[in-house]
């Protein structure tokens, strides 16, 4: 494993994630804020349903394309680059875009959750 990636494993295949470049990674974070931003409060209550709503209704599909080859552009799958054949399944391409967005910008995403969270804007019902 070269600095920088981590490596996980996902249906049983070796998934070796790459790291945004800090210009890079700064656009991508401000461009998942203004996606995520509404949903955030659902996500953070568990309502994933409610989230991903939320999320569907910030992008298009042209966006939503272009996110997912952007995510999984620093991927690859059991030594070889993230395919359409992977693309191909669904659960599976969530799951290594979760784990992206994890490696790239969990500090980030994981100290504004707990700064809101701690704002009581998130207070739990």
């Amino acid at each position: 494993m070269t600095l920088g990636t981590k490596e996980v494993s996902i249906d049983g295949k070796s998934i070796i994630i790459g790291k945004f470049s800090a210009i890079e990674g700064w656009r991508h974070i401000h461009r998942l804020i203004k996606i995520t931003g509404p949903a955030i409060g659902h996500f953070s209550k568990g309502d994933w349903g409610a989230g991903i709503k939320e999320v569907f209704n910030e992008v298009n599909e042209d966006e939503l394309i272009k996110l997912i080859r952007l995510f999984t552009s620093i991927v690859l799958v059991d030594g070889k680059k993230f395919s359409d054949i992977d693309l191909s399944n669904y659960n599976f391409t969530i799951e290594v875009i979760g784990e992206v967005i994890k490696h790239n910008f969990g500090d980030f995403f994981s100290q504004a959750l707990a700064a809101i969270n701690g704002s009581g804007l998130m207070e739990k019902e």
